[in-house]
């Protein structure tokens, strides 16, 4: 967290806002789960003035979600958002209760990295050319328009 005083975050808030000429934020993400404890408390003055609407939480594991939420829910507000990364290949909020967390308590789950890896994508362009090409069904063309609709099966898997 930027600013080691204690009134760091309303200050950074204070500075966001005047350099965006709004009077609210309408989420505040807190992207660094370090010092739940410290942190979180400064937004109940935030939030209880109208500077801001919700608050997100990104990179928490479950326990500091609850940590949050508990500390939040002492004065009547809550987490409205969690952001985790989160993908066919990396289920691990999925694993940890995280998704059934914030589905019970009725909470955002966004996920970010959803798209495979430069790595993985390679590797897999890698496993269809071998495959296919021994039968000289697949050309570097048709394995790019394969290559290519990974990220919208990912999509759409995470959609529906």
């Amino acid at each position: 967290m930027a600013g080691g005083n204690d009134n760091a975050v309303e200050e950074l808030l204070d500075g966001s806002l005047n350099r965006l000429g709004v009077d609210h934020a309408d989420i505040y993400w807190i992207h660094n789960p370090a010092d739940v404890q410290r942190w979180t408390p400064k937004l109940i003055p935030l939030m209880k003035s109208g500077k801001v609407k919700h608050v997100g939480v990104s990179n928490h594991n479950l326990d500091e979600i609850k940590l949050a939420a508990s500390i939040l829910a002492e004065e009547g507000l809550k987490i409205s958002a969690v952001q985790n990364h989160y993908s066919l290949l990396y289920r691990s909020p999925e694993e940890a209760g995280i998704i059934d967390y914030c589905n019970e308590n009725n909470i955002v789950f966004f996920s970010f990295l959803i798209w495979p890896s430069h790595r993985v994508v390679a590797l897999v362009r890698q496993m269809i050319y071998i495959k296919c090409n021994s039968r000289n069904q697949l050309t570097e063309a048709t394995l790019l328009r394969v290559v290519l609709l990974i990220p919208v099966a990912t999509v759409i898997c995470l959609i529906v």
